[in-house]
């Protein structure tokens, strides 16, 4: 069930875990630090780096075991942490190829019924295929999030502009008159890395997203949060929680799972459906 944006996507956490070695703190330390990523970049338009800055109300035992950090909660980066590469380019034209992204999405739940109707004796064999369902499925989330988002952003001059003005990103970037054409020549591909480079299981970054460039009343996150801290658990430790309990997972939490997706994923494309049926902002 595995598909080229799944593995992508994986890749992307993989990135987020190498940020994390960098700071010198754990994946799981960095997913409770609240912050934001900013470019170095010169007047010529050449990336010197990046600067993360730290929010006031993180966990300063966390941010205490950061090497290099300043005193107003930054520290800079090499410029190649974050560079879109070979992979990230072939992710992009792999989402622009596929057009109908619900009816991938669709596809990977009737296989992930399928192979849950498998008659698998050995309990161990039949837990691990539990375990990679659970974790398809989310993956098949983000694919639709991703791809869903990127496509549409791309594929429209207004949404695009939407993208830029209200992502952290661009917000907090300071550019003078003489710089404006040259980063303005920059902006799409700059937008496209942006977009590639998140993880598109944090819902409510997500969220923010889709709200700010498309102007939509996002779907209900509630419901589907518990299941991501379940995916991170299989993902990230083995199938165990932070207190060391294994993780259970049944065909009942994955049928509740994939109900709850679909779901997701109906309302979604119906809000999406009433702003782009002639791709107009009105």
């Amino acid at each position: 069930m595995g598909s080229v944006k799944e593995a992508y996507l994986e890749s992307e956490e993989d990135r987020q875990e190498n940020l994390a070695d960098a700071l010198g703190i754990s994946w799981d330390e960095l997913s409770q630090l609240d912050y934001t990523l900013t470019e170095n970049i010169s007047n010529e338009g050449l990336l010197y780096g990046y600067v993360i800055t730290f929010s006031s109300n993180c966990n300063a035992e966390i941010l205490s075991r950061i090497a290099g950090i300043s005193k107003t909660r930054t520290i800079s980066l090499s410029p190649w942490i974050f560079e879109r590469s070979y992979e990230d380019q072939y992710a992009l034209g792999a989402i622009t190829q596929n057009i109908d992204h619900r009816e991938s999405f669709s596809n990977e739940m009737i296989a992930s019924t399928r192979i849950l109707n498998l008659k698998i004796e050995d309990y161990s064999i039949r837990q691990l295929l539990l375990r990679q369902t659970f974790i398809s499925i989310i993956g098949a989330l983000e694919t639709f999030l991703s791809d869903t988002f990127i496509s549409k952003t791309l594929s429209s001059k207004h949404y695009l502009q939407q993208f830029v003005r209200t992502n952290p990103e661009f917000k907090q970037q300071k550019i003078s008159i003489s710089e404006i054409y040259d980063v303005s020549e920059k902006i799409k591909e700059r937008a496209k890395t942006i977009m590639v480079n998140t993880i598109y299981h944090k819902l409510p970054t997500i969220r923010e997203m889709y709200a700010g460039t498309f102007s939509i009343d996002f779907p209900d996150i509630s419901n589907l949060q518990k299941y991501i801290l379940i995916r991170h658990d299989l993902v990230h430790r083995n199938g165990k929680t932070t207190d060391g309990r294994l993780v259970n997972i049944n065909d009942k939490l994955i049928e509740e799972l994939r109900t709850n997706a679909v779901t997701f994923v109906e309302e979604l494309t119906n809000k999406l459906g009433r702003n782009f049926d002639d791709d107009l902002p009105f």
